[in-house]
């Protein structure tokens, strides 16, 4: 066959691939320019937020002038306490002085006659107990109302009466956001206990939607600002888009039809030169046979082995010579296949189980004890627990410590060998973890970290299908390991970011009013890869202390319950005059604060000052709380219309019982607090600090001022009393057992340990879910009941576990 014969069998290909290279260039083409539209359409997006946060911040700002309307006109009326003020303040609807029955606020008949509903009735009670309530919204008569409260000054300091300002929501809208025009539309928002968006205000130009796209919060609760453009896309740009669709999609017909028609005549071609050599092998008989033409030089050899064996066929012609033989594959060693196997660890031995590293609430312990072979069987045993639950892909996320990328590239593959795919965020703390859980919609993670512990510790939180594993759940994830009961399957694997969806999250649900600065201590954990940027993208002054990822945590423990952790983050407040301290744990799903003065608001007083906010917006929804809080916590909670509930402590244990009971708000002593009000429900700290402060930026008062509000108990931090992992449980379940009080009369809670309740306080002792130790902590209304306390129950500790030295 000839060059040019030969050359003829690609000739289609080589058309298709000329004409591709034309078509790809415009597709290119269009590409570029679909890059520079997507540009435009994200820009065109945060105009709209923009837009919605200058709504909210007008809004804000409205609230805070009512508050301050207020508060002047209860300054003119001391002197005229029986005279209305008169207002001629923009938006005011009524303005009404309530002057003090002989019973006061709380006088039952009183509050009937002038004041409309519950929020009336405790803004005024606020008012008159000293507070400078903030500006809440209420709904009256299908409108919505803004109502701020101020206290009259009377004699001794002490209140005359209350002033209250109303003003009309659709009326502030009207007058304070710009009216509807072609862009799109201002409205506002209130949230529902259920998540949900309810329209309050609209102005009505926008499309019909029933959710805003672009929201933010207005610090006046329950509200939420948004801005809906017109249009989703900017006119020129949907244009474009609909035109560059177009021009696409034809390129890419005229591609396919293209690639078809040459394919077809590329099989033609084939299917020819099939049928030739089909010819020559089976039909030409004699020495002429010659090479047919071929569409398909490649095929050419073929041909001419075809027809010299024709001619070699012949009679008389020698028979060919016979083909070496081919040596025999030796066998394989299959000692030498169970050694590659152990090499690669596809073959190994069931791994050794450490029994005290699977807890109460996760698997954790000393990182030796966790070994590669282990990490992998833990990630089989969750990625076969996860395909049961219906669950097709799983988070992964890890901390910074030393030896978190071993245990996360042998969890992995653990994941991987199930089946089950895997979104890898790659360094992050816990709550960015659930957070991606939510935002991507798996509802399931792994989070490798030691939390609080110690650097050379380390471990996994894991959530599946929603839930965070606990008790049972991380029991049966060790059985499926003991017993190899694991999926197999190929899953696929890919990496994610989440920190700037994280960010904005936060950004959009939480308006922090004024700027603050504030001291953030990270104690070099997790916490340290968004913790700047999130409170800087909130408009505070941010002092950073420890904000350096490092393994070692070489300045303190990454623990802030402790409170000789805290004394780098008082002293910092101390030296820049910051309103507050933050710290964070190891992965930053505890909190711990300090106020201006370096006091150290431990968590149960946290979660007071929380309580407060969440109620006014939500009566009568149910708070949780662990064992260890403080009995005022309760009463806070009760005094503000909610339902408190005690269950036992452990994060896994608190988001059980906040789902269960469908409470808004829930913590434990050690840090973990958790919102289901506007946010997900676990426990996370950056979070929890961003709505302490949006708390702060509601009203005047600093969170000492905050905190003297507060009813005040005398207790001691956890006491901790060292013992064997091995034998705390036995301990606690003898003292469980004997424990007596009987002359103290007491009454004995056994939720979790032994909690028992005085007239005047109370004690606790239960073992620790995290460490070897039992854990005591105590409170009484005064330093003698306090100690009388302590002396009862080391008594009793001391009798019951006659072998051990307690003290405390």
């Amino acid at each position: 066959m000839t060059a040019a014969g030969r050359r003829t069998g690609l000739a289609p290909a080589r058309r298709l691939v000329v004409r591709a290279i034309g078509i790809v260039s415009v597709l290119l083409l269009a590409a570029a320019v679909a890059y520079s539209w997507t540009t435009e359409l994200l820009a065109h997006r945060e105009r709209a937020q923009a837009t919605a946060r200058q709504a909210a911040l007008s809004i804000s700002t409205y609230g805070h002038l009512l508050t301050a309307h207020a508060q002047a006109l209860a300054h003119d009326a001391a002197g005229a306490p029986d005279r209305a003020p008169r207002s001629a303040f923009p938006g005011v609807q009524s303005v009404q002085l309530i002057p003090l029955g002989p019973l006061g606020i709380a006088d039952p008949a009183f509050r009937k006659e002038v004041l409309r509903n519950n929020i009336e009735i405790r803004l005024a009670g606020r008012a008159f107990n000293g507070e400078k309530p903030a500006t809440e919204a209420y709904r009256d008569n299908g409108g919505w109302i803004l109502i701020a409260a101020a206290a009259v000054p009377g004699p001794a300091d002490h209140a005359g009466g209350v002033v209250l300002a109303r003003a009309d929501l659709a009326t502030v809208v009207r007058d304070h956001l710009p009216l509807a025009h072609e862009s799109g539309e201002f409205s506002v928002w209130s949230q529902g206990t259920d998540g949900n968006y309810l329209p309050m205000v609209r102005t009505g130009r926008a499309d019909g939607y029933t959710e805003p796209s672009y929201r933010a919060a207005t610090g006046i609760r329950p509200l939420y600002a948004a801005f809906e453009p017109a249009s989703r896309v900017p006119l020129r740009l949907s244009l474009g888009i609909t035109a560059l669709a177009l021009g696409a999609g034809a390129a890419a017909l005229l591609l396919i039809a293209l690639v078809r028609r040459t394919f077809r005549a590329l099989a033609a071609g084939l299917h020819d030169d099939a049928a030739k050599l089909t010819d020559l092998a089976l039909r030409q008989r004699n020495t002429t046979a010659t090479l047919p033409a071929l569409s398909w030089h490649e095929l050419a050899g073929l041909g001419e082995a075809l027809v010299q064996l024709r001619r070699d066929q012949q009679p008389g012609t020698a028979e060919p010579a016979p083909l070496a033989a081919r040596p025999a594959r030796p066998a394989p060693d299959p000692l030498e296949i169970v050694e590659q196997l152990a090499e690669t660890g596809e073959e190994e031995a069931p791994p050794d189980i450490p029994a005290e590293i699977f807890r109460d609430y996760d698997i954790r312990g000393h990182s030796a004890q966790i070994t590669s072979q282990l990490a992998h069987a833990i990630g089989q045993a969750i990625g076969s627990e996860a395909l049961d639950r219906q669950c097709t892909s799983i988070m992964v996320g890890a901390d910074g410590r030393d030896s978190s990328p071993r245990l996360r590239e042998h969890l992995v593959n653990g994941l991987l060998s199930t089946g089950i795919d895997v979104i890898d965020t790659g360094t992050v703390a816990t709550p960015m973890l659930y957070f991606a859980c939510h935002h991507l919609r798996t509802m399931s993670g792994v989070m490798i970290t030691g939390s609080h512990n110690p650097a050379e510790h380390n471990g996994f939180k894991i959530m599946i299908g929603g839930e965070t594993q606990r008790g049972a759940g991380i029991l049966r994830l060790r059985e499926r390991i003991e017993h190899a009961l694991f999926h197999e399957g190929q899953g696929s694997y890919r990496v994610t970011e989440i920190d700037a969806d994280y960010i904005k999250a936060v950004a959009d649900d939480v308006l922090v009013d004024g700027r603050h600065k504030v001291v953030i201590d990270c104690g070099n954990g997790a916490a340290s890869v968004i913790a700047e940027d999130l409170f800087r993208e909130l408009g505070c002054d941010v002092v950073p202390l420890f904000c350096e990822l490092d393994s070692r945590f070489p300045n303190h423990h990454p623990d802030p319950a402790v409170p000789e952790n805290l004394q780098a983050l008082i002293a910092k407040v101390a030296e820049t005059g910051a309103a507050l301290g933050i710290a964070f744990d190891g992965d930053a799903d505890r909190i711990g604060v300090v106020s201006a003065s370096g006091t150290i608001v431990t968590a149960d007083r946290l979660m007071m000052l929380l309580v407060r906010d969440v109620l006014a917006s939500h009566p009568g929804a149910d708070v949780v709380f662990d064992v260890k809080c403080s009995r005022d916590l309760a009463a806070v909670v009760r005094e503000n219309g909610g339902r408190p509930i005690m269950c036992r402590s452990g994060h896994s244990w608190i988001k059980e019982k906040m789902k269960e009971s469908g409470a808004l708000l829930g913590g434990e002593f050690t840090g973990h607090i958790c919102f289901r009000d506007r946010w997900f429900g676990f426990d996370d700290a950056l979070y929890c600090a961003a709505r302490l402060l949006e708390l702060l930026g509601a009203g005047s008062s600093t969170l000492d001022e905050l905190l003297a509000q507060l009813p005040h108990s005398v207790a001691t931090p956890e006491i901790r009393i060292e013992m064997p992992e091995e034998q705390k449980f036995a301990a606690m379940e003898a003292i469980s057992r004997g424990f007596s009080l009987e002359l103290e009369n007491a009454r004995l809670s056994r939720i979790d340990g032994v909690r028992a309740e005085f007239a005047d306080g109370w004690g606790l002792v239960r073992a620790s879910n995290t460490s070897a130790a039992l854990i005591c902590r105590f409170e009484g209304r005064d330093e003698a009941t306090l100690a009388r306390i302590q002396a009862a129950f080391l008594a009793e500790i001391r009798r019951l576990l006659p072998g051990t030295n307690v003290s405390f």
